[in-house]
Parts: structure tokens; sequence; C-alpha cells
């Protein structure tokens, strides 16, 4: 029986992730503050060790010797710069943790799930492959920043014997999205949804995310990064798909970037006196107002990745918030 150790177990890739290694009968360690859904409790071989991935102890006390599998998933993807420098602690010293801890229990195999973002924006919305250099090291947006920090980390560890391979999903669509793209639905069929965000995207399946993580592990090369996308599209056509499914209708403009913009920095001034998170910030403003396109061709050929058309992991994600009554 295999064995995985799996930060960010209780989250929204998380959870699709432990519904692929139980079908395939592993023996799973959940490293996670947040507690595991009751339907995940019956599967016998699963074992949840709550612990913060900043404390470099607990990773190592947490961690089994010798996992075969070592799944880093738990990541911040706030973009509001007052939790930057919590941000900062989960995303580069947490990975850091779980590099250390990995070639101190000697785990078999590290795969880190990074993201499109690390590879920054690039000139004229160009299409990002594993070998565009990235901009993100430096860029001011603190998720692009430290996700970039955390792949060099994870780099780090492979000059010192690590076997790692780094995953970089694009916009993730599906089930267990408790917090993420999925709030459109609610917001299209309210009516509370103020304008369209002008920019595009790649979009990309929560399911097929979770199997590349399991190909990653069987298949994929040592130090190499895997793009999974798969599904482009501007956001206009995002949110009028949406609408087709919930029978809404949506807008047929998007909003102008300049008119985000301005409310981004607006919110985040309100923000500085509520100290709340708003739905709106700089940083997401300029994210949605722009073009962060790429390629999946490596991750198809060499992981056996799937992509999935953005009507199908809509769809998918709106059977999931209809079952759990979300809608």
């Amino acid at each position: 029986m295999k064995t995985a150790f799996v930060t960010g177990g209780a989250g929204f890739l998380g959870l699709n992730l432990l519904e692929i290694l139980m079908e395939s009968n592993w023996r799973i360690t959940v490293f996670d503050l947040a507690p595991l859904p009751g339907a995940f409790a019956g599967y016998q071989y699963l074992t949840q060790v709550p612990g913060d991935i900043t404390n470099s102890a607990s990773c190592e006390d947490a961690m089994p010797n010798e996992t075969d599998a070592v799944f880093h998933l738990a990541g911040d993807t706030n973009h509001w710069q007052l939790a930057n420098q919590r941000q900062t602690e989960i995303n580069v010293i947490g990975t850091c943790n779980l590099v250390n801890a990995s070639l101190a229990k000697r785990a078999g195999r590290f795969i880190y799930t990074s993201s499109i973002s690390a590879f920054g924006f690039q000139p004229g919305g160009r299409q990002i492959t594993e070998d565009t250099e990235s901009t993100a090291e430096g860029y001011w947006i603190n998720y692009f920043h430290t996700k970039r920090l955390a792949e060099l980390e994870v780099r780090k560890g492979i000059e010192n014997g690590l076997d790692a391979v780094i995953l970089n999903p694009a916009n993730i669509i599906g089930p267990y999205d408790f917090s993420g793209f999925s709030r459109f639905f609610p917001m299209i069929k309210n009516n509370k949804l103020a304008g369209v965000p002008p920019g595009s995207a790649t979009f990309c399946d929560v399911r097929e995310v979770a199997k590349a993580h399991l190909s990653a592990f069987e298949r994929g090369r040592k130090s190499h990064s895997y793009l999974l996308g798969g599904a482009d599209a501007t956001w206009l056509e995002f949110v009028n798909e949406i609408g087709r499914l919930l029978g809404k209708k949506t807008p047929a403009k998007a909003t102008p970037a300049f008119v985000l913009k301005f409310l981004g920095r607006i919110s985040f001034w309100v923000s500085m006196l509520t100290r709340r998170d708003p739905d709106v910030t700089p940083e997401k403003a300029l994210l949605v107002s722009s073009d962060l396109i790429c390629s999946s061709a490596k991750a198809i050929g060499e992981l056996n990745y799937q992509p999935v058309a953005l009507s199908k992991m809509l769809q998918d994600c709106y059977q999931w918030l209809m079952k759990e009554n979300r809608l």
C-alpha cells in the first residue's frame, strides 16, 4: 500500500485529491488545521494530524518516515495587502519547512502545487509555457511573488537531493469549491453581479488537476514543471455560461478596467478601516483585467492530463452547489 502525506487536504483541491487517493487505496496522512468533512472519516486508512506548516518542528513530527509521496497543496491565495505577511509565511516559509521535512524523513517524491501565477504576467498577454521566464519574483502582487519564491524553495530542495515535481494549475473549477469561483453562481442567481471583468484566463477542472497530481507522482520528470489548464475564455464568456446554466440574464459587455481598478483602490482604503478583506482589491482588479493564458501541451503529453471544456466544468460545479443546497 502506497503512503501519502497531504497538506491542505481539507481544501478545495485537497478534497478532490483525497477522493482519488482513497479510490486507489492509499494510506493517507492529512496535515491541515481545518477539519475534514464527515464523509471522509469513514476511510480506514486516513489519519488527520492538525498542524501549521509555518512551524518546522510540527511539519517534521507529523510526516511519517519514508512516505511514498508528499503532496504539498496548502497555500494562501488571498489578494489583500493587509494579509501579505501571513501569506508569505504560509507560502514561502511553509514550503521551505515541508521541503526540509521531506528530506529529513526521506520521502519518496515531493509534488508541489504551485500556480500559473508563479510565471507572472507576460508582455501582451502572451501564452505561458513551462519555458516562459517568470516575471513574478519581484512583482507587487504578493501571491504571484510568494508562489514564485516557494518554487525556488522546492528547487533548493532538489539541489539537496529531493525528488520533486512542480504543478502549475490555472483557475480551478469544480466540486468542493466553498470560497472560490463558485461565488459567481449565487451572485448571478441573486442579481448581485456588479459587473464583468474585461480580461481573459485559462480554466481547469479540479478533478483532472487532482488526477494530474497522481500522474506527477507516477510519471512526472524530476525537477520539471507542468502547467495545467485547458479552457481559455474571457471573463465575459465565463459569466455568460453561468447565466445560461441558471437561466439568468448576464451583462452583454465587460466593465472597463479603469472602473474595476478604481473600485479596487477605494475598497482597499475602506478595508484599512474595517480590517475586512474586500470583494475587490487592487490586486484582484488587475488580475481579472489582464490576460493570463497558458498551454497544457506538456502535461497532456507527459502526464496524460485531460483538459475539460469550460461548460462541462461549470456544469459539474453547478450540480455540486445544488446537491449541497448552496444555491
